[in-house]
C-alpha cells in the first residue's frame, strides 16, 4: 500500500503598495472673494494629493455648514468657514482627517494723507493752517487685479469739497492731489469688489485761520466766549451778514448750531469741558473755522 502524503501550502502574497503608509497632504491654494450672493464670482479653492495606501482611497469634503459636497482631489468653494476632509483607504482602512479654517479675502480701504502743511493728531485727524496742499494716497488691499474695470476692484472718492461735488470714482490706485482751504472735511475712500463687498476709511482734515479768535470776513467781527455761566458759547459780533455758527467736537462731530444775531449770540452748550472747533458760514459758504478750549 503507497501512502501518499499532501502537505497543503498556504501562501500569502504581500502586497507592497498595501504596506505603504498613507499619506495625505491638503492645501488651501487659494481663498474665496467676499460676495454678497451665492452665483457671484471670486471662488477659492481647496486641494489634497494621496499616496501610500492600497491606492484605493475614497475622499470626502465637508463644508462649513457640515455637508459632503465632493468627494474629488479639488474643491472649489463659494465662501469662507471649516471644511474638514476624510480620506478612507477601502482596503487597508487606513483613516485621515483635517479641518481647514478659510478665510475671505475682503478689500480693505487704506488712506494715507501726506502732506507737509498738516499735523498728524491720530485717529485720523488733522490740522492745518489757511491753504494746504494735500496728497491722498490709496494703499488698499483686497483685489487682484488693479486697473481692470470689469472685474475688480473700484475705488469710490469723497473729497468733501466742491469739486466734482467731492465725489470722483477711479479703478486704479494712483494719488490724489488736492488743496484745502480753511474749513472741516470729512475724506472718504471707500474700496468695493466686483461683488459688491465694501470697505471705508475717512481722515478728517482741518484747516484753520491763522486770525485769531477776533476775525474780519466780510465786514462780520465776531469773538468767542467760550464756557459763559457754564452752559452758554457767547459770541459777540458787528453784523451778521447772514451768518451762521458750528460748533464740532475733535472728532468731527456737530454739537451744535446756530444763526448769529446782530451783536451778541448765547448758544446753548452742555457738552463736557475741551478743546472744540467753531465755524462760521456766510450764505452757505465757509468763511472763518478756529479752535478753542470750553
Amino acid at each position: 500500500m503507497k501512502i501518499v502524503t499532501l502537505f497543503l501550502l498556504i501562501l500569502f502574497f504581500r502586497n507592497d503598495a498595501q504596506s505603504q503608509a498613507l499619506t495625505v497632504i491638503s492645501n488651501i491654494v487659494s481663498e474665496p472673494f467676499c460676495r454678497t450672493t451665492n452665483y457671484q464670482n471670486g471662488y477659492g479653492l481647496l486641494n489634497c494629493v494621496v499616496t501610500g495606501g492600497s491606492g484605493n482611497h475614497y475622499i470626502d469634503w465637508t463644508n462649513p455648514e457640515g455637508l459632503v459636497v465632493s468627494h474629488f482631489s479639488n474643491l472649489s468653494i463659494p465662501k469662507p468657514g471649516l471644511y474638514v476632509l476624510e480620506v478612507f483607504d477601502t482596503i487597508s482602512g487606513a483613516y485621515f482627517i483635517d479641518s481647514m479654517m478659510v478665510d475671505s479675502i475682503n478689500p480693505e480701504a487704506v488712506l494715507n494723507i501726506v502732506s507737509n502743511g498738516l499735523t498728524d493728531l491720530g485717529n485720523d485727524a488733522y490740522e492745518g493752517n489757511n491753504s494746504v496742499n494735500v496728497t491722498l494716497e490709496n494703499h488698499s488691499t483686497g483685489s487682484f487685479q488693479v486697473g481692470n474695470p470689469l472685474s475688480d476692484t473700484i475705488f469710490y472718492w469723497n473729497l468733501d469739497t466742491s469739486i466734482t461735488n467731492g465725489f470722483i470714482y477711479t479703478f486704479d490706485m494712483n494719488p490724489i492731489m488736492i488743496t484745502y482751504e480753511v474749513g472741516v472735511y470729512d475724506v472718504t475712500l471707500i474700496a468695493k469688489n466686483y461683488n459688491d463687498c465694501t470697505d471705508t476709511a475717512h481722515a478728517k482734515i482741518s484747516i484753520y485761520s491763522t486770525a485769531g479768535n477776533l476775525a474780519t470776513f466780510d465786514e462780520v467781527k465776531f469773538q468767542v466766549i467760550a464756557n459763559y455761566q457754564g452752559k452758554y458759547i457767547n459770541v459777540v459780533q458787528a453784523s451778521n451778514n447772514n451768518a451762521n455758527i458750528q460748533v464740532f467736537n475733535m472728532q468731527g462731530q456737530l454739537m451744535a448750531t446756530h444763526a448769529l444775531n446782530n451783536t451778541e449770540t448765547f448758544i446753548p452748550f452742555n457738552h463736557p469741558q475741551g478743546v472744540y472747533i467753531y465755524q462760521v458760514t456766510q450764505d452757505s459758504k465757509v468763511v472763518y473755522k478756529e479752535k478753542f478750549l470750553f
